[in-house]
């Protein structure tokens, strides 16, 4: 479903994604989120005690302003640069945009022999590239892509903003990853980049994607076909066994 760069609405049977204000709370101290590796674990605390009462403000005016940056696959680069630019100005010094338009905030020492990513992706599946539309009642925020992956995406700039000021021991080198061409033509763009470019071997990644309560630990793959379907549809996950779905 598009929706027109003016902020026409979209029609009621789905294009605007929303985002519950009730989700946001911090996991419990005794339940660490993504715990794998003890690699992790300087992060992982981050990544669980983000969404404080302290963060809490920062984190939602970070997500309005992403969530109104049009950012189609294939043309993330206003989002790459507000990411970029963002992560300079919490104090992280090693900062780059590649060409596949990822944004890599390097964490801790370059010289580590491996590699800990954590990564989020910036783009979204509609089309439009200006301003997006973005509202908000007392329960939920809506805008195109704020659930798939905006609010993962601010999520782990808060959990970055975290680390940058207490700045915990960490025993790898942790690389944060707002990555390019998640969504369908991407064909995992940016991480096919960030891995040729890595230079170290990454041990360990977590993406953070969607807002489904699950976590998966195994690798999935990919065949590519392009086909036209006429049929009820739905999300890969979310609706497995609908048809096209």
């Amino acid at each position: 479903m598009r929706v027109a760069p003016s902020g026409a609405e979209v029609a009621p049977e789905g294009g605007l994604s929303q985002y519950g204000r009730k989700q946001l709370r911090p996991a419990p101290a005794s339940k660490p989120i993504y715990t794998q590796r003890s690699a992790q674990r300087g992060f992982e605390y981050a990544l669980a005690n983000d969404l404080t009462h302290e963060q809490q403000p920062c984190h939602w005016r970070t997500l309005r302003a992403i969530g109104r940056i049009g950012a189609p696959t294939g043309a993330e680069g206003r989002r790459a640069w507000f990411v970029a630019t963002w992560l300079k100005e919490q104090g992280a010094t090693d900062v780059t945009v590649d060409e596949a338009r990822n944004v890599v905030c390097i964490l801790g020492d370059r010289s580590a022999p491996g590699r800990a990513v954590f990564s989020a992706h910036t783009d979204v599946v509609f089309p439009d590239t200006g301003e997006l539309p973005l509202t908000e009642d007392e329960e939920n925020m809506y805008a195109p892509g704020i659930g798939d992956d905006t609010a993962c995406l601010v999520t782990l700039l808060m959990a970055t903003k975290w680390f940058l000021r207490h700045r915990p021991k960490l025993d790898t080198c942790v690389v944060v990853v707002a990555n390019s061409g998640e969504e369908g033509l991407g064909n995992l763009k940016g991480t096919k980049q960030l891995m040729r470019e890595a230079t170290a071997p990454v041990t360990e990644l977590t993406a953070l994607d969607a807002h489904f309560p699950e976590v998966v630990t195994e690798a999935v793959g990919s065949l590519r076909y392009r086909i036209s379907v006429h049929t009820q549809g739905g999300h890969s996950w979310k609706n497995w066994g609908v048809p096209n779905a």
